[in-house]
């Protein structure tokens, strides 16, 4: 049973590292179901005692974060946005507790990480094809990657990931390669790997890939050289310069096989290249986190204070916020200070084992056996490293919230709650209602991925059916997918919203008005529903006035576009849609001013975002000054 766990939990990190790379709850399902089977399973491979023991208080601060992270989601604002966090966490600690309790020989984790090698072999040959000039091409048949050309994802859309993915990979194999057994044959190969993955890094061009790549080779350099002065004391010196010679040598390949990228990206004088959103980002964040500084806004809000509270100064360019592109930023203003409280003590307790377990290995390990290689040791230095690298990264981007990072993440964070200590004198205080609770707790979360992921992953997959349908299929197909969709999941906003725009969609010019007023109406009815269950989207209310506008309701129409003006005072798009509006009803002067903003905004604007919006702001325009002329 316990080697169908553990292909079952591989699976489960092959399936999310492949599909779960953004944030999109419908490519994280299969993996979290896959991974709910491995976990109820592990029912029958917990072992009472185990010659590996992890660290309870590892285990406890982890059950602890866990454990208030998915509370605050219960209590949180939107069922659904709280559904993404608690999901993906409680994913998280599946994976950490199979790995720091259940699958604690060096073999069975080495074979979980020659999956995630696999994983970015192929993320570095998309990675050359996007450099190759084909950047919107995707392994998922019908989708493309959105992000402009110039810059490889591999197989995120989002290159910023990619490079979190690629770091990552690339210190595990080089403290595999350094410090694992195996013949000379494999290290060179794991070190071939590292060097193909650190150069796909570069051809990402994500400065915060560029600073946790920084970050982790001076760790692991300083871990070298502490490991290396016991383990090799005779040849210290040569390692030294050895070492520090072939670091000095990797930065210079680096520079010079991607200095026309670097210099694009890191060059202060391409202003458009260099300016950069997230300080208005963070700023926005401080302000929601003072909002309930203890306990945070909830789970995912920033989806819409990023909007509420975007401040003055933001550039009008500036893309729509969903993320604070800053991890300890996001949870402080979601979670709160207790939420960082837990979330530090969390990472101090695993950090803290980890570096535990480096000294014990030295001092005792070492000096019983002689064997300077050992993969237990390999695997923690990777992890520390790596670890490490992610956690520089995190100020930048918000890569932990996507399954394809979380879970790698969650592995390494089980790796260091149980290194690899055994012997009597290495036992630690024993909890003992630690480990069972971390069993029922694992059970539980798998159990819940069967129960109510396979509904949400099945209502999910409808909502995405619907994209592929063409014009052709606008009507029976698409109602027939959203009202399965909502039969599945009631409680999803955007589903409602969706569907509403498809009503709206549905117009054609010449229609009997009897038929129109219907699919208004109809359209109206989701989009009551979608804003109810999340009142704050800012696009529900600008829909709802579109609708209410075609009704004929011009003074309740104005109220929905006044409210998402102080939901989304500052977003382009909600700018333009009030002067849309009013241009509309005749009030002319208003509409005046109102486009005046919109077009400031969009002449500042770049990227594809903005595209489906210039033909018609400019029609609008010009027939705004032709009427005012005739008057």
């Amino acid at each position: 049973m316990k080697i169908a766990v553990l292909l079952l939990l591989g699976l489960a990190m092959l399936s999310s590292t492949v599909l779960g790379v953004g944030t999109k709850l419908v490519f994280q399902y299969p993996g979290y179901i896959v991974l709910g089977i491995g976990s109820v399973l592990s029912l029958f491979a917990w072992r009472k005692r185990s010659k590996f023991l992890p660290g309870y208080f590892c285990l406890l601060t982890t059950l602890l974060f866990v454990a208030y992270i998915v509370m605050r989601g219960i209590f949180s604002p939107v069922d659904y946005f709280a559904r993404e966090d608690i999901m993906l966490v409680l994913a998280c600690l599946c994976v950490y507790m199979l790995t720091a309790v259940v699958f604690t020989h060096p073999r069975e984790r080495m074979a979980l990480i020659w999956c995630l090698i696999v994983v970015g072999i192929a993320n570095a040959v998309i990675g050359l094809v996007h450099f190759g000039g084909n950047h919107e091409f995707s392994i998922l048949p019908g989708y493309r990657r959105t992000y402009p050309a110039g810059r490889s994802g591999g197989l995120y859309n989002n290159p910023n990931h990619f490079a979190a993915y690629m770091v990552m990979i690339t210190f595990l194999g080089v403290a595999i390669g350094s410090f694992g057994r195996g013949g000379i044959a494999k290290r060179m190969i794991l070190f071939f790997l590292a060097g193909i993955f650190v150069l796909q890094v570069g051809l990402s061009t994500s400065r915060g890939g560029f600073l946790a790549a920084g970050a982790g080779a001076v760790i692991l350099f300083l871990l070298f050289l502490f490991l290396a002065r016991k383990l090799y004391r005779e040849h210290f010196l040569k390692i030294v310069f050895v070492g520090g010679g072939v670091v000095l040598l990797a930065v210079i390949m680096f520079g010079v096989v991607n200095y026309g990228l670097l210099e694009s990206r890191l060059n202060p004088d391409r202003k458009s290249d260099w300016d950069s959103s997230r300080f208005y980002m963070w700023k926005a964040a401080l302000h929601q986190a003072s909002l309930n500084p203890l306990l945070g806004t909830g789970s995912r809000t920033y989806y819409y204070y990023g909007r509420t509270l975007r401040t003055e100064d933001t550039p009008w360019h500036t893309p729509d916020f969903e993320f604070v592109h800053n991890e300890y930023l996001q949870l402080l203003a979601e979670y709160g200070l207790v939420g960082v409280a837990l979330g530090g003590l969390f990472l101090a307790t695993h950090l803290w084992r980890g570096l535990a377990y480096l000294k014990w290995h030295l001092d005792v390990r070492f000096a019983r056996t002689g064997r300077t290689a050992s993969n237990q040791l390999a695997l923690t230095v990777g992890a520390l490293v790596a670890l490490t690298a992610s956690m520089v990264q995190a100020v930048v981007e918000f890569h932990l919230h996507t399954a394809a990072l979380a879970l790698p993440t969650a592995f390494l964070l089980g790796v260091l709650a149980n290194p690899g200590f055994e012997g009597a004198e290495t036992r630690v205080p024993e909890l003992a209602w630690t480990k069972p609770a971390a069993r029922i707790a694992t059970i539980a979360a798998g159990s819940l991925f069967l129960v109510v992921g396979v509904r949400y992953s099945l209502a999910d997959f409808c909502v995405e059916r619907t994209i592929f349908l063409g014009d052709e299929d606008l009507g029976i197909k698409k109602m027939y997918y959203f009202n399965k969709a909502k039969k599945w999941d009631p409680k999803n906003p955007f589903t409602h919203r969706l569907q509403a725009q498809a009503w709206l969609a549905m117009i054609r010019e010449g229609m009997p008005p009897s038929l129109v007023t219907s699919f208004v109406e109809k359209a109206r009815e989701n989009l009551t529903e979608a804003h109810r269950l999340f009142p704050d989207d800012s696009e529900t209310m600008v829909i709802m006035g579109n609708c209410l506008d075609l009704l004929g309701k011009t003074d309740e129409a104005e109220q929905w576009f006044l409210m998402a003006l102080e939901k989304a005072p500052l977003l382009f798009m909600t700018r333009l849609s009030y002067a849309i509006h009013l241009h509309r009803v005749g009030r002319f002067e208003e509409a005046r001013a109102a486009y005046g903003q919109a077009r400031l905004g969009y002449s500042h604007a770049a990227g594809s975002d903005l595209e489906q919006s210039r033909l018609y702001l400019s029609e609008l325009v010009k027939m705004l000054d032709e009427e005012m002329e005739n008057q």
